[in-house]
């Protein structure tokens, strides 16, 4: 039987984890497939590298923003059929206060646009759909958690 005192510490660790993952510091992946074709699907290219690690880089926090956060563009040309993707970070997101992971669509003259902004380290890589699915699987799992302490307790 797990004791309460025990019980009781991995709650906090875990609380504490889940206020280290929500800092204000975002780590987005930043490249752009015209200028380098892998970073349509993030492909490892660096030698002994780590995959998905080779864009990743550190969002800069800037005064006039209300939050930093991670962009992916995709971008599907018409007259060509060429599909581009840029990934990066955001610092503009009024339209988006209040939400989380969202994606808008723009049908413009020639192409066609799915903008994407997303709130955690690396988060412009995967589909918003995959994220979704391990958040909400944490986020259970500490729910467990926590029922686990107060049935013991």
């Amino acid at each position: 039987m797990v004791s309460v005192q025990n019980s009781s510490i991995a709650v906090i660790i875990a609380l504490i984890g889940c206020f280290v993952l929500s800092a204000d510091a975002i780590r987005c992946h930043l490249c752009n497939s015209h200028l380098d074709e892998d970073c349509n699907s993030l492909r490892l290219t660096v030698p002994r590298g780590v995959r998905d690690e080779q864009y990743l880089t550190e969002c800069e926090e800037r005064e006039d923003a209300t939050r930093v956060f991670c962009r992916k563009t995709v971008t599907n040309i018409l007259v060509n059929e060429e599909k581009r993707i840029v990934r990066g970070c955001g610092w503009h997101a009024e339209d988006l206060r209040g939400r989380n992971d969202t994606c808008i669509t723009a049908d413009n003259e020639g192409f066609f646009e799915e903008i994407c902004a997303c709130f955690t380290d690396g988060c412009n890589s995967a589909p918003m759909g995959v994220r979704a699915n391990v958040q909400m699987a944490f986020g259970i799992s500490i729910l467990m958690l926590i029922v686990a302490t107060v049935r013991s307790g």
